[in-house]
């Protein structure tokens, strides 16, 4: 794996309301001469997210930090009637996800700083539309999502796993063999649906 500096927020800088789905990312940065799509992660307006290059690849986001960080970008940025004027347009899904999964990453890489795409030096565009630095200061300090474990809550002594695509808890289980139903009583688990990111905690 990688050594992971920074974790890079960014928007897709589409009109507010406006879906967008990983293939017209993808499509829009090999025509910006990328060989895929740069961002590691896109969140999607509902709150679901879709993974990009994969995470051991270096992404095509922040010119000269590419090799160090993960891209993260969420579908908007701008208004929906002035495709110049930055809005932060995440809707409420958008940033429960976008907390869930900067927290699940941040599990994994405790030392990266989480920077908006302007943070950068000579970065000359709003992107994100809002205060990266601040939001995170913001919800860093919060127990978390209801119903989602949280960096704290899933590093006890004991072993964590963090989701990554594809995964199941039944695939989990079987992987690490622990009990199926024993992992999903220790993690709080009413159903089998993961979110990448997330830190389960291993019996």
């Amino acid at each position: 794996m990688r050594n992971i500096t920074h974790i890079v927020l960014h928007c897709t800088a589409t009109p507010a309301g406006r879906e967008v789905s990983v293939k017209e990312i993808d499509r829009w940065h090999r025509q910006a001469g990328f060989a895929k799509i740069g961002y590691h992660y896109v969140i999607h307006l509902d709150g679901s997210v879709s993974t990009g290059r994969p995470l051991e690849e270096p992404g095509a986001h922040v010119a000269g930090h590419n090799a160090t960080t993960i891209g993260i970008s969420y579908v908007g940025g701008v208004d929906a009637n002035d495709i110049n004027k930055a809005v932060d347009t995440r809707t409420p899904a958008q940033k429960a996800a976008m907390e869930r999964l900067v927290k699940g990453l941040k599990a994994r890489f405790p030392a990266a700083e989480v920077l908006g795409h302007r943070d950068f030096p000579n970065v000359a565009k709003a992107c994100p539309s809002f205060d990266a630095r601040k939001w995170w200061a913001e919800v860093s300090q919060v127990p978390g999502i209801p119903g989602i474990p949280t960096p704290a809550a899933s590093k006890p002594a004991g072993k964590s796993y963090t989701v990554v695509k594809g995964d199941s808890l039944s695939a989990i289980a079987r992987k690490h063999g622990v009990d199926l139903f024993k992992l999903a009583e220790i993690n709080g688990r009413v159903n089998t649906v993961l979110n990448i990111g997330e830190v389960l905690k291993l019996p």
